[in-house]
């Protein structure tokens, strides 16, 4: 089939064709264009950097965005909410802070909406937080429920 490229995922990405007697590459030779793994190109062009996430996102490698964490009161699951400070957060005036944000969360485990309406001053901090269904937790105690879950899973495993 006379010009048709030829290009597989996780291979080097060759400029070629084929012919019926073999493949041959454009000006008789291969030309390797870039080996790369498709999410790496995905996440360089967007922007998106290397990918990490939850805690470890929060703790300073994602500088747009802003963590607010809660816990489900019909199941106690925790959650991790990631807000992008440039889309989510609404300016608003009149209230108990500048920033606002209205979000509805799910957890994990039963599925439950919880309702979280939240306040922040122009620093990012929570000034007010109402979360119908949930409690918010602190960064810290995010961490130590899912250390404990860990635990939990590890010790099931045994």
């Amino acid at each position: 089939m006379p010009g048709r490229a030829v290009a597989t995922i996780g291979t080097p990405i060759l400029a070629c064709y084929t012919r019926d007697e073999g493949q041959r590459c454009f000006g008789d030779r291969q030309r390797e264009v870039k080996t790369m793994a498709l999410w790496d190109t995905v996440r360089r062009v967007l922007g998106l950097g290397t990918g990490a996430s939850g805690a470890a996102a929060a703790a300073g490698g994602d500088p747009d965005g802003v963590y607010v964490y809660c816990r489900c009161r019909n199941c106690g699951d925790s959650v991790a909410v990631r807000l992008n400070k440039r889309n989510d957060l609404s300016r608003e005036g009149g209230g108990p802070g500048t920033l606002f944000v209205r979000k509805e969360i799910m957890d994990n485990r039963c599925f439950r909406l919880m309702q979280a309406e939240v306040w922040f001053d122009d620093a990012y901090r929570i000034v007010t937080a109402d979360i119908e269904g949930g409690i918010l937790l602190t960064r810290e105690e995010y961490e130590a429920d899912q250390e404990a879950k860990s635990a939990a899973r590890a010790q099931d495993t045994e």
